[in-house]
């Protein structure tokens, strides 16, 4: 488990000590949830690392829920919930299927902060990744450019080791999220085609390298910690 740790972004880097005090500390407590369950920590602030399973981010939009990502093992989040944050929030996680995660309470994040410097390093550098995040979602909202809203909402999405994004959506609740009409949708996602930026199998779209247009990106996941 702590070679696991060691794996994910808030420890890459730091000595195996670190984390091992980390995972066997008071403050550590480890959860699990059923498919559906919300997953948050009841004792207040407390970053979550997913040891195995799947979780989505959701939150709604006139009154339609609304996926806006999803997180596989090794994913660290609940960072708004630290040193006085939010305690109202207008997205919700849940498990979309069986899945265990790792609460490190708000206490432990302040004693691994003084116990090596690393670990706030990597803390900003998450930020900075969600923030990057939060970025290319309100450029996707707002560029006039079809296709581009369309490719900048895809590259958003979570994509497997294969590259395989998942579309969530309907046609219709996809052409109202990226406000623009179906018609204009069906065309964006032809012209990417005819373009070679992508390639789509039903729901599902691999966004192709430009420098080789027949070859998919991919993407790393961890292993499911055991």
């Amino acid at each position: 488990m702590v070679d696991f740790l060691l794996h994910t972004a808030l420890f890459a880097g730091c000595l195996f000590e670190t984390a091992e005090y980390a995972l066997h500390s008071p403050g550590a407590k480890r959860a699990v949830y059923q498919k559906g369950d919300r997953v948050f920590y009841e004792q207040g602030g407390a970053l979550g690392v997913l040891l195995s399973g799947k979780v989505c981010v959701g939150g709604r939009r006139d009154r339609h829920k609304l996926v806006l990502n999803e997180m596989y093992p090794g994913v660290v989040f609940g960072f708004s919930s630290l040193f006085e944050g939010e305690k109202h929030f207008e997205t919700d996680i849940c498990a979309c299927r069986k899945s265990e995660v790792l609460w490190l309470e708000e206490a432990l994040i302040e004693e691994l902060l003084g116990l090596e410097r690393r670990v706030g390093r990597n803390i900003i550098a998450l930020q900075a990744e969600k923030i990057r995040f939060l970025n290319e979602k309100v450029l996707s909202f707002s560029s006039s450019d079809n296709e581009k809203k369309l490719l900048l909402y895809l590259e958003a999405l979570p994509a497997s080791e294969e590259g395989r994004r998942e579309v969530p959506l309907g046609m219709s609740a996809l052409s109202a999220r990226l406000s623009m009409g179906r018609a204009s949708l069906y065309r964006a996602f032809d012209r990417l085609e005819e373009e070679n930026m992508i390639r789509r199998e039903g729901k599902a779209v691999y966004i192709l390298s430009p420098e080789k247009p027949d070859q998919e990106t991919f993407t790393s996941e961890i292993t499911p910690a055991k």
